[in-house]
């Protein structure tokens, strides 16, 4: 996947940490402080409108399917939810990096990878699926009725149009 077409952002906006020597030790956030950032993740994904989104981590996944998640029995699985017609499960990557072992670590980077090439194939068919679909939509604007006024075909094909062109 090329990086300009991947928005990234944090379904929560702000994170708590207690020190742990010289690094950080993550607090999972409380169900209020989802709640208060979810109007700024709300307002994203309405501008970006992503096929495909991406939950890496428990507290995105709750955030986003608004329900417990449990990653070790989710992971890996698209599912529906009110941000995008597939939402996507998987490990946050600095989780992979926390393992004990190298071996651990290397088999869940290659599990991850494997992941996101799923992600990659379901965003291609949504895509394909879509253009699909939009053909459908236009062939059918420019074919109308014939009882159809001339303007309204005109006024309607510009609409589809500017609506079919993607997103900044």
């Amino acid at each position: 996947m090329q990086r300009d077409r991947v928005y990234v952002t944090n379904a929560v906006k702000h994170f708590k940490w207690k020190p742990l020597g010289k690094r950080r030790k993550y607090q999972r956030p409380l169900a209020s402080e989802m709640a208060a950032c979810k109007p700024w993740l709300s307002a994203e994904v309405e501008l970006i409108r992503p096929q495909v989104l991406v939950c890496l981590g428990a507290t995105p996944a709750q955030s986003v399917l608004e329900r417990k998640v449990s990653i070790g029995k989710e992971r890996g699985r698209f599912s529906k939810s009110k941000f995008a017609p597939a939402t996507f499960i998987t490990v946050h990557p600095s989780a992979i990096y926390r393992l004990p072992e190298r071996e651990q670590q290397n088999e869940e980077y290659r599990r991850f990878v494997g992941e996101m090439k799923l992600v990659k194939r379901k965003l291609l068919k949504l895509e394909s699926e879509r253009k699909k679909d939009e053909v459908t939509r236009v062939t059918r604007i420019l074919f109308p009725p014939l009882n159809w006024p001339i303007a309204s075909l005109l006024a309607i094909t510009l609409v589809r149009f500017s609506l079919a062109q993607p997103l900044p």
